[in-house]
């Protein structure tokens, strides 16, 4: 049953192999997402400049 995708053996399976993974590896440190319309999103972009120290207008 822990081969079942989507049943509770399995997400316990996966679970503990997470843990595995960050006692060997660590704590991840970035987490990124991305989605098709990142770039049609005025205002995430301006967030994202703002953290390399550029300043952008919604007309820019």
């Amino acid at each position: 049953m822990k081969n079942v995708c989507g049943s509770p053996p399995y997400y316990q399976r996966t679970f503990y192999d997470l843990l595995a993974m960050v006692r060997q590896v660590g704590t991840p440190t970035l987490f990124f997402t991305v989605s098709t319309a990142d770039l049609r999103w005025p205002d995430l972009i301006q967030v994202i400049a703002r953290q390399y120290g550029k300043f952008y207008t919604d007309e820019q």
